[in-house]
Order: structure tokens, then sequence, then C-alpha cells
């Protein structure tokens, strides 16, 4: 992969020199504002890094936390909206263990996956309720034989 280091000044662009950089590399959203067309970023700078992985994982967190709010406060719930809510939360902690976790500082790798572990706990203890209400239901059931 080339790199290049560029100076903008007030009237053109020069290219400086080229060089291979290390770091999180993403492609940008596109716009129209300039007529330069940009295919991949490359962050060196670990604090910029981690920053922006916070930002990304900060709003895939709000859209599943949003998802399992809504399972647990929901009576009509039932097991299949959880195991939902938990594969969606897996996913979340593969994308964060296999694809941030080598730029991530270790702090936020770890308060990342305690979040996400709170939401994990939650989601398991409403399907010990479903189960066990479920369970419940059944014995009524079948002790009424008439």
């Amino acid at each position: 992969m080339s790199s290049f280091i560029i100076k903008k000044t007030i009237k053109n662009v020069n290219k400086i020199e080229k060089i291979s950089v290390d770091g999180y590399s993403f492609v940008p959203k596109k716009t129209n504002i300039t007529s330069i067309t940009i295919k991949q970023v490359t962050i060196a700078n670990p604090k910029l890094i981690d920053t922006i992985l916070m930002t990304k994982f900060d709003k895939m967190f709000k859209k599943i936390a949003k998802s399992v709010v809504y399972v647990i406060a929901d009576d009509d719930t039932d097991e299949t909206d959880v195991l939902i809510a938990l594969d969606e939360i897996a996913r979340l902690r593969a994308i964060i263990l296999n694809k941030y976790q080598k730029f991530l500082t270790k702090e936020k790798e770890k308060y990342c996956l305690q979040k996400i572990r709170m939401l994990e706990n939650e989601l398991r203890n409403k399907m010990v309720y479903l189960t066990r209400n479920y369970e419940h239901i059944e014995e009524r059931k079948i002790g009424r034989s008439r």
C-alpha cells in the first residue's frame, strides 16, 4: 500500500513523499465538496484512533442498547427475541475483540467489554425469568386434567 504525506497550501496541493504507514485504516464517507477522491484514510496517532473507535463503538452500543431495553421492558417478549438480542451483543463483542483490539488501549477495551457484559447479564436474567415462567405455566396445565 502506498501512502503520501500531503501538504496543503492555499493555492495548490503538493505531494511531498511516498511512505508506508501502520495504523487504523478506514474508508471515509463520500462527499462532493472537493474534487479529490479519497479511497482510504490511515491514522497513526493512537489517541485519535481511540477517539474514532470509541465513537463507532458508542454508536453501535446505543443501537443495541435500545433493542435490549425494549426486549427487557416488554412483557410480550419470548425467548427468540432475547436470543436475537444476545446474538447482536455477541457480534459487537466479536468486532471489539477481532477488529478493534489491536488498535484500542487496554483500558478502552476493558471499558467496552464491561458495557457489553452488563447488557448480556440483563438479557440472561430475562431469559431465566422467561424459562421459569414458561415451566410454571406448563406445570399448571398438567395439573388440570379435566
